[in-house]
């Protein structure tokens, strides 16, 4: 079988962390590791994976406990240890959508006769909002995947890791990468994860922004392009604080 390797990165995590691993545990599709990169939590996060470790004795859950850099270098850690042929990346707060997600990701890809590098689905944040995940010319001037929505084939990490040096927007080297490469991408109709608000890459933070000025310069050849694009961002940003500023109130 096609075995799918899940990674958690995790901080004091406790509130969340037990949803997570359940819905990764309660799915139906069975070749799958759980992977959790814990940076020395101070709660009782360490002790829900070891007690998830002796509940679920037939799905293989390992655990890292840490000092890290930040998520991506959890991240990376995480990859360094996965078996598995797909990666799929969790956060502490977000649940898989149903029982049935990762079944359906790999008769998805079975039906296909061409081997992809990515699979996409869309997810749903916690207040009910769809985002639908795409790789198109659109990704030259956003991220436009969602990381709990994306399986990746493990084979790509082998020449990518995250760059640690970004704390929020890394995920969107590889997104640009796989656009810019032209590697085999398949997307479904399919909402694969519940995602909870408070992550990082959620917060209107010009770091985001920026690293994604960075990475785009790195990779786009066009000046041209590149000059426009980054405009479009700095006014993305620009727009994204404006409203908050005016609809936030403490």
């Amino acid at each position: 079988m096609v075995k799918i390797s899940v990674v958690i990165a995790t901080y004091n995590a406790d509130q969340t962390l037990a949803r997570a691993l359940e819905s990764v545990c309660c799915q139906t599709y069975s070749d799958i590791e759980i992977i959790v990169v814990d940076g020395i939590s101070t709660d009782n996060s360490v002790a829900i994976v070891k007690r998830y470790q002796y509940i679920h004795d037939t799905i293989p859950i390992r655990s890292f406990v840490g000092r890290d850099s930040g998520i991506y270098d959890a991240i990376n850690k995480g990859v360094s240890l996965a078996v598995g042929d797909w990666v799929f990346f969790m956060g502490a707060d977000d649940v898989l959508y149903d029982e049935y997600v990762f079944q359906d990701i790999i008769a998805a890809e079975n039906g296909n006769d061409i081997q992809h590098d990515l699979i996409l689905g869309h997810i749903e944040f916690d207040n009910k909002k769809v985002r639908k995940s795409s790789i198109s010319a659109k990704t030259r001037y956003i991220n436009t995947v969602h990381h709990q929505s994306a399986f990746y084939r493990r084979k790509l990490f082998d020449l990518f890791t995250y760059n640690s040096d970004y704390r929020i927007s890394a995920d969107y080297e590889l997104n640009l990468k796989i656009f810019l490469e032209r590697m085999n991408v398949l997307r479904i109709e399919r909402l694969v994860c519940i995602v909870g608000m408070g992550g990082v890459s959620g917060r209107v933070d010009y770091r985001g922004y920026a690293e994604e000025i960075e990475i785009r310069n790195n990779y786009l050849q066009s000046g041209c392009l590149r000059t426009i694009m980054n405009c479009a961002t700095r006014m993305r940003y620009i727009y994204k604080k404006c409203l908050l500023s005016l609809f936030w109130k403490e």
